[in-house]
């Protein structure tokens, strides 16, 4: 991540990095702690965004978030939300919903 930001700043040209979830964030809502290894991107990144299905994430149970997700998922299009976890030119934590039509 240091050697990316160098890179960034050196140059003047923007580097996307594309991170998977830890699986046990797969159910819950996303944040910092849903990156693997997320301590150097949260600390290097100008911007950290996280994709995550749209839904009520104030469910009480696993079985039912667990539900909800796999219902989410057979859904064409799916509800997704960005969310903009960090952002240090602009405003931090909104959310923009889209569509997203899996290739079927």
């Amino acid at each position: 991540m240091t050697e990316l930001k160098r890179i960034s700043r050196d140059y003047n040209i923007p580097v996307i990095v594309i991170s998977s979830f830890n699986r046990t964030n797969y159910l819950n809502e996303v944040g910092f702690e849903s990156f693997k290894k997320s301590g150097s991107i949260e600390y290097s990144a100008d911007v950290l965004i996280g994709l995550q299905l749209k839904q009520n994430w104030t469910k009480s149970t696993l079985n039912e978030k667990r539900e909800i997700v796999n219902e989410a998922k057979v859904k064409s299009p799916r509800e997704i939300e960005l969310v903009i976890l960090k952002n240090r030119m602009h405003k931090a934590w909104n959310k923009i919903d889209f569509n997203y039509y899996p290739q079927v």
